[in-house]
């Protein structure tokens, strides 16, 4: 849900040499996953167009063993239990 944050995220990644796909929304993102594989799945809570425990719930059903974390800037005990609950392989709160 942050463009800005999404870009520094993306050019401290590359500079660690790994490489990043980056996705603005979860039809992006779907579209982005039913292309090509990922060893890890960053997604925020919050999307333009879907929520990312939903989103997380479709990459996980047909991706079991890719990891996923899920950010957020709006972070709860409860919405973090619930996602990883649902697979999460982390839940981190923005800015790290």
């Amino acid at each position: 849900d942050d463009i800005s944050f999404c870009k520094l995220l993306e050019k401290f990644l590359i500079k660690k040499e790994y490489e990043v796909i980056i996705a603005f929304s979860a039809a992006e993102a779907r579209l982005a996953i039913k292309n090509q594989s990922f060893d890890l799945i960053l997604t925020d809570l919050r999307l333009p167009d879907s929520d990312g425990i939903g989103l997380m719930a479709e990459f996980k059903a047909s991706n079991p063993e890719t990891p996923v974390i899920l950010m957020t800037g709006y972070s709860d005990v409860n919405t973090a239990v619930k996602a990883i609950k649902n697979g999460a392989a982390d839940y981190i709160s923005k800015p790290f």
